[in-house]
């Protein structure tokens, strides 16, 4: 979702792509959109899958034939008392043997084991039936999560690609990071480790620039009589050269 203009209307969560912004709160606590969807998300039940609906399915018929056989046991009331206690032990009995108890103890045990084998693997499931979801799936998508990283980073290592006697990297990277903010992890990483090559005589002019976009994957900046430096991704910024550039780092690292 792009804003163009002054007073689109941006929804909690969302992020900068490139640029900065100013927002306005006009909506807190329920009023919020995403309240609105949870309230609406509320009304719903919970997904029924096969083997839910068929098991639904035969307790309903189980119920259908305890009411026939209730209503034909108590319609002959003027009999009723003359059943000897064993024709209604084995009546009671029958009637009983038609819970499919089994079945189900059969189904929650199922359902037990592949919750221990999912935990074994460092995997949680919060409903022991969404085992039955997960076997109905060919192919499932996982997030990354943020809860149990705290985002920061911070450079180790810098290997050259090749030697310039005319540019010094430390001393360009020191450059291209004063004319971003630090609004970022990474940009923030980088800043810190370079900030220190920065030197008073040697100040490159900017021509131009161009902020990072999660879209493009890199951030660019043009210096007077050096040219445009890009930084970024190298997937992005090197395409095909991106595996020849793979081999060779792994070869200096080993």
């Amino acid at each position: 979702m792009s804003f163009e203009k002054t007073g689109d209307i941006l929804y909690s969560g969302s992020y900068i792509v490139s640029g900065s912004a100013y927002a306005e709160v006009i909506a807190l606590d329920e009023d919020t959109y995403v309240s609105n969807l949870i309230k609406q998300a509320k009304k719903y039940q919970n997904i029924k899958t096969p083997l839910i609906k068929t098991f639904s399915a035969l307790v309903k018929l189980i119920f259908c034939n305890y009411t026939y056989y209730y209503n034909f046991i108590f319609s002959y009331k003027s009999n009723f008392y003359n059943f000897s206690d064993d024709y209604l032990l084995g009546i009671c009995g029958f009637m009983l043997g038609m819970t499919p108890s089994g079945l189900f103890l059969l189904m929650s045990m199922i359902s037990i084991l592949g919750f221990i084998r999912l935990f074994k693997r460092k995997a949680y499931m919060k409903d022991l039936l969404g085992i039955e979801m997960l076997s109905q799936i060919n192919i499932l998508c996982l997030d990354k999560t943020g809860t149990i990283t705290d985002g920061k980073m911070s450079v180790q290592k810098v290997l050259n690609y090749f030697n310039d006697d005319v540019i010094s990297l430390n001393v360009l990277m020191a450059n291209f990071v004063q004319h971003f903010p630090n609004n970022n992890p990474t940009q923030q990483a980088l800043y810190n480790y370079f900030n220190g090559y920065l030197n008073s005589n040697i100040i490159y002019k900017v021509r131009d620039l161009q902020s990072f976009s999660s879209i493009r994957k890199y951030s660019a900046i043009e210096f007077e009589e050096l040219g445009t430096f890009l930084l970024g991704a190298p997937e992005f910024v090197l395409n095909k050269k991106m595996i020849l550039l793979i081999k060779m780092f792994q070869n200096i690292l080993i």
